[in-house]
């Protein structure tokens, strides 16, 4: 693996390639802080545990707008994490820093 040379300035903590986060088992980190932090559970239910609609039908527009409306309102209304993670060196070999929201400064080589 070459080393990167892209830049990544911030303020947080790095960890070593392959470092088990409790956040692996979401699809993302918003979505262990939303579910597991905050603990939000939607009152509207549309899909299942593999995240495929309910049944493999099609909710109505109406339905699906409800679902997102309440998900918005409950985001909007909690506090938002202070951290956010920060991911660095090779894309296929990603490394992670979890830093202070708002911190990150980059530069890309080649992209800009």
């Amino acid at each position: 693996m070459g080393q990167s040379t892209d830049a990544s300035v911030c303020f947080g903590i790095p960890f070593e390639e392959g470092t088990d986060f409790p956040w692996n088992e979401y699809d993302d980190f918003d979505d262990w802080y939303l579910y597991k932090v905050l603990g939000y559970k939607s009152s509207i239910e549309i899909y299942d545990e593999k995240g495929e609609y309910l049944n493999g039908i099609n909710p109505s527009s109406e339905m699906i707008s409800k679902y997102y409306d309440e998900k918005t309102k409950f985001i909007k209304d909690n506090p938002k994490c202070p951290v956010e993670l920060i991911t660095h060196c090779h894309h296929e070999y990603p490394m992670y820093i979890i830093g202070a929201s708002g911190t990150e400064q980059t530069a890309n080589r080649g992209y800009y």
